[in-house]
């Protein structure tokens, strides 16, 4: 409306010109100078101009709104673009105008930008569209069995590569108990023969000072040499077998029940006579520590088992040997209880040592808990003739008793 009214005034003050010849009239090929008038008109052309711009680019803003609803299985899935920013919801499916209405309340746009702009489209019922879903639908439910096959069976290869790894383990872990108990063995009868040899040099070293000795040391030991020292050995053995009594426990000092020390030790027996209630052993060495300061080394000594009850389940024994300690020959004497019966099938046992009944050298009390069992075995088919050629009237108990009161009463 302002551009016709400038227009109407422009034609006017031409015209008005024109009806006087003495009015200096514009030519076009002259150059127009910058009048008020001319610039005013300019500025109003200018700003129509822009006014002009100002609404298409509004138009180009609505222009840029896209809506598009999918409707698939009772639900709208909605897709509202504006200026490049783009925005997914989905809603229950009713119809088109309720459609609208939700739109209008989540975006904020009126209803007549969303109704000119927004399409619809709703999944056709068609039976080949429904059978390229199903195809598609199994084919997703076959690769999904497929993964589940696969994940299953990588979980039962490393299921079993891990049962293979612990079956490893416990192999290698039983080799190497095997091995313990066969280095263990090899210790032992190591140190049953280095403990038998260091005995046979403290025999020699005691026949070489025999006559520097005492009359009651003297004797013991002519009685250990021609054999009296354990008694009769009717039916002896043919085979001897190699045991180990081993124990730890505590020695209370006799004078002072204060002194309470650590108490070890390790002895090596043999076999001699096994009867039905009666079995005697041969002490062929060992070793006892009391404390961390003094040990006494086992020079001979003898072993007697007593089985009781029915079954023999109150088998005990007695040992009665020789131990010296820095020179001096003293006494041990050892009363045992057993676990279970001591036969040809036993192994092992386990013994307790009972105070005040064990002692040695009349200055320590020894009480403990330890085992009784098998270290080897070698045939002897020699018959001991120093044994067989000893007379003795006496039974084997009241032989063996009367020993060891003797023994005891001579050495200690």
């Amino acid at each position: 409306m302002g551009t016709i009214s400038t227009l109407f005034l422009f034609s006017v003050l031409v015209l008005g010109m024109a009806a006087y010849p003495g009015s200096n009239f514009i030519s076009i090929d002259e150059p127009i100078s910058n009048s008020p008038f001319l610039i005013a008109f300019a500025d109003s052309h200018d700003e129509d101009g822009e006014e002009e711009h100002e609404e298409e680019a509004e138009d180009e803003i609505e222009e840029e709104i896209e809506i598009e609803v999918e409707i698939e299985d009772g639900f709208a899935k909605i897709k509202v673009e504006i200026n490049d920013e783009e925005s997914k919801f989905e809603i229950e499916w009713i119809d088109e105008q309720t459609t609208i209405d939700e739109i209008v309340s989540l975006t904020g746009l009126s209803e007549d930008q969303v109704s000119n702009v927004i399409t619809f489209e709703i999944e056709s019922e068609d039976d080949e569209e429904n059978e390229t879903k199903q195809s598609k639908k199994d084919e997703k439910l076959a690769k999904a069995q497929e993964k589940r096959d696969e994940k299953q069976a990588k979980s039962q290869e490393k299921k079993d590569e891990k049962l293979a790894k612990a079956q490893e383990k416990r192999d290698e872990k039983q080799a190497r108990n095997e091995e313990k108990f066969s280095e263990r063995d090899a210790k032992l009868t190591e140190k049953a023969q280095f403990s038998q040899e260091r005995a046979n040099k403290i025999i020699e070293q005691l026949e070489q000072k025999i006559q520097k000795m005492e009359e009651r040391l003297q004797k013991l030991l002519e009685k250990y040499e021609s054999g009296e020292y354990y008694g009769n050995l009717e039916n002896k053995d043919t085979v001897t077998n190699s045991f180990t009594l081993s124990f730890d426990g505590v020695a209370s000092e006799i004078n002072d029940s204060s002194n309470i020390q650590t108490l070890s030790g390790q002895l090596f027996l043999e076999n001699q006579v096994t009867g039905d209630e009666t079995k005697k052993f041969r002490v062929t060495g060992g070793e006892i520590s009391i404390g961390e300061e003094e040990i006494y080394d086992i020079v001979f000594g003898k072993a007697r088992l007593s089985s009781s009850g029915h079954g023999g389940e109150k088998d005990s024994m007695i040992v009665i040997a020789q131990a010296s300690n820095t020179g001096d020959i003293r006494t041990l004497k050892l009363s045992i209880n057993l676990s279970e019966e001591f036969n040809s099938d036993t192994e092992s046992a386990d013994i307790e040592i009972l105070s005040p009944q064990s002692k040695i050298a009349s200055q320590w009390f020894l009480s403990g808990i330890g085992d009784l069992g098998l270290t080897d075995t070698e045939t002897d088919t020699e018959t001991d003739t120093e044994t067989d050629t000893e007379t003795d009237t006496e039974t084997d108990t009241e032989t063996d008793t009367e020993t060891d009161t003797e023994t005891d009463t001579e050495i200690e």
